[in-house]
Formats: C-alpha cells, sequence, structure tokens
C-alpha cells in the first residue's frame, strides 16, 4: 500500500487563518490534536489533506451529502463531507469500493476544509482466521447460518455464514464440510463477522482395527451394534445402520461374526456410527492331539471330545450331532479312545467341535497296567476292563464269557481293582479281551492302638478304628468273616486299647479281612536282612536284621511266625529284603509277624 502522509500547512497559510480568527472546528472539521491539524500541500497551499483508516463512511447521493471519517495511527479523527462531485478512486485498482477499514487519503480545499473534493483509498485486506470446526449450520435462502473454528492455542471464532458464502473442498473430494474438519474463514474488514469465502480440508475419517467381541446386526430401521477390541486390549463399540456398508476381504461368502478381524470407518465428525465396515474371516480353532476321553452326541444330547499335546495340555470340546467326523485314511474305524483327532471349532463357539478328523491309533494287542475298573461278564452280557499304564495311557476292553483269566503266582484271587493286569487283544477286535493275566495287588496293612471298636453281628456289619504312633487314624469295616487273632494266646478278646494289625483287600481298601491283636504293645524293628534261617519243624529258625543307623537285632524265628511278602511278587525271605519284625513283650526276641518287600 502506498504511503501517505500528512502535510503540513504552510506557516503563512495558517497565519492566514489564525488572523481571520477561522479554525478548522469552526469551518465543521471535527476536533484534533495539534499534531493531526490537517495541513496544507507543499505544492498547493489552498489544499488540505488527512491520512487514516476509515472509521465510518457513507456515500452521496443526489439528494443527500455523504460523509467519512479517518482516524490516523495517534488515535486524532477527522471527518469530511462528501457529494457526488467528490472524485473517489482505489489506488491498487482491485476494483472494490471504498468501505469501513480502508486506508484513505482526503484533500480538502483550505477554503471548506470540512469538504472532501479527492479521495484516494487502498482496500483494507479481508480477516483471515483457519482452524477446527467444532460447530456448523448451513444458511438456507433467508436463514443465516454459523461456522466455529478453534486454533490450537484454544482461540475460537464463530462468523455468520450467508448464501452468499463461497465453499469450497481443497483437493475436491466431493465431501460437504463437518464438525472436526480444518478450515479457513475469510471475512471482508468491513464486516469481520460474516463469512465471504470458506475452505476447508475434509477431516480422515476415524479407523479402529480390531477383533469383533460383540456383534448385532441392523434390522430396518433398528440399529445395530459391533465391538471390537485391538492388540493393545482397547476396546470401542459403534453402532450400525442398515446404510453401513459391510465387506469380507477374503471373499469365502462368510458373514460377519464374532471372532473375524475388522476394520470399522467412521465419520470423523459422529465417531460412534460406523459408515463402513471390512472384515476377515477368523481362521477357525484347532487342537491337535491323542483323544483321552470321548463321547458321542446322541440326539438333543451333546456329546465331548478330550484331546491331550504332546506337551500334556488339553482342551475339551462339546460335539453335536451335527458335527462332521472324518476318518483319515478310510480303514471304517469309529473314532475312540487313542486315536489321533484334529479337532476344529469356529471363533463364534471356540468349544464346540465344527468339525473333527481323526487317525485311528494302532491299538495294542497287549496291553499292561493297574485295573482301575472291572466288571465281571454275566451269560451273555459282556463286562469291562480299564487299564492305566504308568505313561498315563488308559484303555478299556470288553470282557466276555469267553476271556481267559490268569492269576499269577497262584493265591486263587480272582481279578480286582488296583491288580496288575496285561491284557491281549485280538488285532481284529482290538477292545475285546482275549485274556488277561494278572498279579493280585498286596493287600493293605495297618498297625495301631484300638481307638473304636464294634463287632460284626450276622449281617450287620462291624467296624475297628486304630491310630498310628504318628497319629493317623484309618476305619475298617469288619464283617463275620473277617480273621481275629490274638498274638499272645492268652484268650483275651479285641477291646479298645489293644495293639492291631488289621489287613485289607486292595480292592477294598476299607473293608478287613483279618486283624491280629495284643493286648500289650508289640515290638517292631525295621532294616535290611542280614542273615535268615526259615524254621524247620520244631527247629527254630533265626533272623537278623540291621537299620540305616547300623544298629542289628536277632531274632528267633518259629514254625508259627507268620511270615508275608508285600508286594505281591512271589518271592521268598531271603538276604537283602527289607522286613518289619513284630515281637511281643514277653517274648521280645521271638518273631511274631515279618511282613516283607523283596529286594529288586
Amino acid at each position: 500500500m502506498k504511503k501517505l502522509e500528512i502535510r503540513l500547512v504552510a506557516q503563512l497559510a495558517v497565519a492566514s487563518l489564525l488572523g481571520a480568527g477561522l479554525t478548522l472546528g469552526s469551518l465543521g472539521v471535527a476536533a484534533a490534536s495539534p499534531s493531526a491539524t490537517a495541513r496544507a500541500t507543499h505544492a498547493r497551499s489552498n489544499t488540505i489533506e488527512f491520512s487514516g483508516q476509515v472509521t465510518a463512511y457513507s456515500a452521496a447521493t443526489a439528494t443527500a451529502p455523504g460523509s467519512i471519517t479517518l482516524t490516523d495511527r495517534a488515535g486524532a479523527t477527522l471527518n469530511f463531507a462528501t457529494s457526488t462531485t467528490t472524485t473517489i478512486t482505489q489506488i491498487d485498482g482491485s476494483g472494490a469500493t471504498l468501505a469501513i477499514n480502508d486506508f484513505a487519503t482526503v484533500q480538502a480545499p483550505l477554503a471548506t476544509p470540512g469538504d472532501a473534493t479527492v479521495i484516494s483509498f487502498s482496500a483494507a485486506a479481508p480477516v483471515s482466521f483457519s482452524g477446527v470446526v467444532t460447530a456448523y449450520t448451513a444458511a438456507s435462502d433467508t436463514t443465516a447460518g454459523s461456522i466455529t473454528l478453534r486454533q490450537r492455542d484454544g482461540a475460537t471464532l464463530t462468523y455468520a455464514v450467508t448464501s452468499a458464502t463461497t465453499i469450497s473442498e481443497n483437493g475436491g473430494a466431493g465431501d460437504k464440510i463437518a464438525v472436526e474438519d480444518f478450515a479457513t474463514v475469510e471475512a471482508a474488514a468491513a464486516a469481520p463477522t460474516v463469512a465471504l469465502a470458506i475452505t476447508f480440508d475434509a477431516a480422515a475419517p476415524v479407523r479402529f482395527d480390531g477383533r469383533v467381541t460383540a456383534y448385532t446386526p441392523a434390522s430396518g430401521t433398528t440399529a445395530g451394534s459391533i465391538t471390537l477390541k485391538d492388540s493393545a486390549g482397547a476396546e470401542l463399540t459403534f453402532t450400525t445402520w442398515s446404510s453401513t456398508t459391510i465387506t469380507e476381504l477374503d471373499g469365502t461368502g462368510d458373514t460377519l461374526a464374532v471372532g473375524d478381524h475388522a476394520t470399522v470407518e467412521a465419520a470423523a465428525s459422529d465417531k460412534s456410527v460406523a459408515t463402513s465396515i471390512t472384515f476377515a474371516t477368523a481362521p477357525p480353532v484347532e487342537f491337535y492331539g491323542q483323544v483321552t476321553a470321548y463321547t458321542a452326541a446322541s440326539g438333543a444330547t451333546p456329546g465331548s471330545i478330550t484331546v491331550e499335546k504332546k506337551n500334556s495340555s488339553t482342551a475339551t470340546f462339546s460335539t453335536t450331532t451335527s458335527t462332521t467326523i472324518t476318518e483319515v485314511g478310510g480303514s471304517g474305524d469309529a473314532l475312540a479312545v487313542g486315536d489321533y483327532a484334529n479337532v476344529l471349532a469356529t471363533s463364534e463357539l471356540p468349544t464346540t467341535a465344527h468339525e473333527i478328523r481323526f487317525t485311528p491309533a494302532p491299538r495294542p494287542e497287549y496291553f499292561s497296567g493297574r485295573v482301575t475298573a472291572y466288571s465281571a461278564p454275566t451269560g451273555t452280557a459282556a463286562g469291562s476292563i480299564t487299564v492305566h499304564r504308568r505313561d498315563r495311557a488308559s484303555l478299556t476292553f470288553t470282557v466276555t464269557s469267553s476271556t481267559t483269566f490268569l492269576e499269577l503266582g497262584g493265591s486263587g484271587d480272582v481279578i480286582a481293582v488296583r491288580d496288575y493286569a496285561r491284557v491281549e487283544a485280538a488285532a481284529s477286535a482290538k477292545t475285546v479281551a482275549i485274556a488277561v493275566a494278572f498279579r493280585p495287588a498286596a493287600p493293605i496293612t495297618f498297625s495301631g492302638k484300638v481307638t473304636a471298636y464294634s463287632a460284626a453281628s450276622g449281617a450287620t456289619a462291624g467296624s475297628i478304628t486304630l491310630t498310628d504312633r504318628p497319629g493317623a487314624t484309618l476305619t475298617f469295616a469288619t464283617s463275620s468273616s473277617t480273621t481275629i487273632t490274638e498274638l499272645g494266646g492268652t484268650g483275651d478278646t479285641l477291646v479298645v486299647g489293644d495293639h492291631a494289625t488289621v489287613r485289607a483287600p486292595a480292592a477294598a481298601k476299607s473293608d478287613a479281612t483279618s486283624i491280629t491283636f495284643s493286648a500289650q504293645a508289640p515290638i517292631t524293628f525295621a532294616g535290611k536282612v542280614t542273615a535268615y534261617t526259615a524254621a524247620s519243624g520244631a527247629t527254630n529258625g533265626s533272623l537278623t536284621l540291621q537299620k540305616d543307623n547300623g544298629a542289628t537285632l536277632t531274632y528267633s524265628v518259629t514254625s508259627s511266625t507268620t511270615i508275608t511278602e508285600i508286594g505281591g511278587v512271589g518271592g521268598t525271605l531271603g538276604a537283602g529284603d527289607h522286613a518289619v519284625i513284630v515281637a511281643l513283650p514277653t517274648s521280645s526276641t521271638v518273631a511274631t509277624t515279618i511282613t516283607f518287600t523283596v529286594h529288586k
């Protein structure tokens, strides 16, 4: 803008005015400070000039004069009258009309200093303000709208928006201006709160990626919703409408479901409403391992399958009649415990088997382990035997009337739970036992002081409770077939306070088969057998035990000494075995009972 300066009035002209008793004030010019007094030009001493910002302006008409008020930088103000003959010229030639806030220079005759003859002006620069749109209302034909911008420093401005306001998007994507967009508003200097032009950059839409944890589709005019959780654990829920675009990325034709990975887009101006959803179908849940338990589904009753991996981790899935079960290999076998299976489930129902693909395990023709369950066959009804191996594998076999049972050791026992058994099955019928060889488990033995006792009577069971030296207590049921023997031979009957040893079968640990007791506390000594001579008729033998601390004791062994092997391997007592000797206080060096474990 061309700089205009206020020229000083020639001292001669001022002297003439003062000599005539005239001032600018008396000529109708607004009062000014001495420094702002209009002064004559050097070239035209009969003309004054005054420059400043236009603070008021009304154009002259054919019937009425106009006026213009200027305020200079020092704050001095002068008012001039205008007429239709006043020459008004824009300096920069942009075609603007004179308006408030323009910078102008007024020339007036010295004779009538309040009448502007010439006005030259530079149009004021428009007001500009940029920031994020925090509120916007579009204008209608007759009603003004508004727009509010917020700058980074928090400063805000609100502008009126009219039907004449020009609105254009940078980039030309065709978006409409909305909250969260970045905009620049231009307003005329004369009307700084009315937007002349608005340019804006559309705000990027909100995007959120994650796994779908909940989803309800929209229906007609009823909104739906979708909830996503990202890898950091953040969770967001969006509203969906029938207009929300849902696109599957992998093209399998699946519908959006819980467990899928999705990206939701929402408009920056309405962050909680999904405008589009793209998703990839979640891969199925897979678990591979050996089948450790299986129950087939039946009608509306679900079944189940448990699979164990090599690292011992397990997973159990429910099955339904719609679960697809496929054998790999086509041998025609049915799914069974011991097979290797790959269980597939959907991410939406991760604990329900959608499909099971299995490979029949090569079931052994021989399987050995501890008997954990046994039921004998009855007539044409088959029984069963379950054997648990040391590696924790278990197999159940059918037992028929033709199954051969062989007891190892010849004690005449029948097979029972806890016995060690070896099952032989035919290769063509791997779960049907042909023969079972078993070794009876060692009976349970417990010694202690009798703290409670009731004798059996006919078909009514009795009971005996023993408490050993460490304070452990066990109660056993007794029956009329329980053998009760007094060790001392004094003819006493079993009563509370006696010291007793109860034996019970491994298969029925709480049923006493025999009780030996002494009215006095027996003497026990345990250790390693270093020497042993068996009794022969009326000739006593001897047994020497050595404790871990080196102490030794030698006992007489008579033909009435009860000798029992623990473990049921069928061995005989000999040096190297570990033994426990019980002797009565009245014959402390004579072994009443000897229980031993064969040294391996």
